[in-house]
């Protein structure tokens, strides 16, 4: 009510009191009405200011051009319509940005649920960043406090049994030569001292290769 309160009282100053030469003020409250209510919030905004502008157009306070009445507001209604429709495309694809980034989130939970109940984790490594990435099962799996540190590869190979260590090093750099997908089991030696055997699966993928 207060941004619909806000965009009539502006339309009216602009359409009707005469400060036709500046337009843009109404421009903000559109792109507000955009971001903080999509849809609803732009076609609402922009109805209103299309119904002022067009009073103001019947009055005579915009000087369109026109001979007529008819003519000045058609060719307001015209100026409206680019404007309306702009507005509507803007609170549209934020829209439609909102329900995908909703949809990952839920995809992702299932995901987190899915590696708990089975006991399994997932992981990247960006080579060119040195930056490992492990969901949040593999942290328990590892023994690791989530957040404590960055992960690296190093510091993953540290957590590696020392007699397996340099089998996966070696299976992990192999991969990298060949592209192969790679699979292996070792141990692991968790902050507490336990050791854990794990089965490990993954394959290299570089520029252009589909995830």
């Amino acid at each position: 009510l207060g941004l619909l309160a806000a965009v009539a009282s502006v339309s009216a100053i602009v359409f009707l009191a005469g400060s036709w030469r500046y337009p843009y003020l109404i421009f903000p409250l559109l792109l507000w009405a955009a971001l903080s209510f999509r849809q609803v919030g732009a076609a609402s905004a922009a109805f209103l200011v299309g119904a002022i502008g067009t009073w103001g157009a019947v009055e005579g306070q915009i000087p369109l051009g026109g001979d007529t009445a008819t003519e000045r507001v058609q060719l307001a209604q015209a100026l409206f319509a680019v404007v309306v429709v702009s507005i509507l495309v803007v609170a549209a694809t934020l829209a439609e940005r909102e329900a995908g980034r909703d949809a990952l989130a839920k995809t992702a939970a299932r995901l987190r649920e899915a590696q708990s109940i089975a006991h399994i984790g997932s992981w990247e490594w960006n080579i060119r960043s040195d930056a490992i990435t492990w969901s949040d099962e593999l942290f328990t799996i590892f023994g690791v406090e989530r957040g404590a540190a960055p992960l690296s590869y190093s510091p993953y190979l540290e957590q590696v049994h020392p007699d397996d260590r340099a089998l996966v090093d070696e299976t992990v750099r192999q991969a990298l030569a060949d592209g192969q997908p790679f699979a292996l089991e070792h141990r692991v030696v968790r902050k507490d001292g336990s050791e854990r055997v794990v089965s490990g699966r993954g394959r290299a993928l570089f520029d252009g290769d589909e995830p």
